[in-house]
């Protein structure tokens, strides 16, 4: 083996364990799951509200799991609100950056809508 190639195998060695370091990485951290239970007064205008919401949510790495109006049973305790959204970050800390910087369209949408909204850490799947 030239010296070159000697080289250019130690370099490619480095590029992928690094790239393997990064996967098992983003692996490790476990997903953000955030819970929304909007009691929606005025459909029209949350339709109206929401594709700007849906926009941020998914530029954060946010994606929808489960959800939709009157989608929700309860099997216990109170009956939900007419919404419930349950969305998965690609972490928990991305989950509370998302909010941190879109706080302001809850706001606005108080109008219309009433939300409870939390974020629980995921669990490594077995």
């Amino acid at each position: 083996m030239t010296k070159l190639q000697s080289v250019l195998l130690a370099t490619a060695t480095f590029a992928l364990g690094a790239a393997a370091v990064q996967t098992l990485h983003a692996a490790s951290t476990p997903a953000g799951i955030t819970v929304s239970e909007i009691n929606v007064k005025d459909e029209a205008a949350y339709k109206e509200w929401l594709p700007d919401v849906q926009k941020s949510i998914k530029q954060a790495g946010g994606e929808y799991i489960a959800g939709g109006f009157n989608k929700t049973t309860s099997l216990t305790g109170d009956a939900p609100p007419n919404r419930v959204v349950v969305i998965k970050y690609p972490g928990v800390d991305a989950a509370k950056t998302w909010w941190q910087e879109n706080k302001h369209m809850t706001d606005k949408a108080e109008k219309f809508a009433n939300f409870r909204i939390y974020v629980v850490e995921g669990v490594e799947a077995k």
